[in-house]
């Protein structure tokens, strides 16, 4: 803990370094390689996450470069903290639904990725988007099998990595 940032008062500091500990941070493998293939393919990339004030900085410290930067549209960028809603809330996924971009983009060629049944797969359709559960190693997979709304809930797809779903997205059939 470092506690010269409590006595400069320095709160940011503190939340982010007690953060870092509880809940370490680490890029998903192969999370670069996706992005750039999906970017090359064509696809508007955005970011709808229950994200905390430090979350925009984490790009940087992990990737080397901000998310705008790695090709994610800033004006399909939600961080729950700049909203004041987060996941599952529906109306936090319609900030992403009537986006601004450059084209039109129909909610059912939205696809939105995430570890979570509930904050993820299940507000998805409620809108439109197709839902991909990322069911990486384990760490992150929530299924909440114990919440009655999520029973009979499926996603679209599951993925195991990035580079898979990256693969699924920009191989022909």
């Amino acid at each position: 803990m470092d506690w010269q940032a409590i006595q400069r008062g320095d709160p940011a500091r503190l939340v982010v370094e007690t953060e870092a500990r509880a809940n370490p941070f680490w890029p998903m493998p192969g999370a670069l390689e996706a992005v750039g293939r999906l970017r090359q393919a064509g696809y508007v990339l955005g970011i709808v996450s229950n994200a905390q004030f430090y979350t925009p900085s984490l790009f940087p410290a992990l990737f080397g470069r901000r998310a705008e930067e790695l090709g994610f549209n800033p004006k399909r960028i939600f961080y729950s903290y700049a909203h004041g809603m987060a996941k599952p809330s529906v109306r936090f996924f319609q900030l992403a639904q009537h986006a601004p971009v450059q084209c039109h983009i129909a909610a059912a060629q939205t696809l939105h990725l995430g570890n979570d049944m509930l904050h993820d797969i299940w507000p998805a359709p409620q809108i439109g988007f197709r839902a991909v559960l990322f069911a990486d190693d384990g760490r992150t997979l929530r299924l909440r099998t114990d919440q009655s709304q999520l029973q009979n809930l499926r996603p679209d797809v599951a993925v195991s990595s990035l580079t898979e779903l990256a693969h699924w997205l920009t191989s022909p059939p």
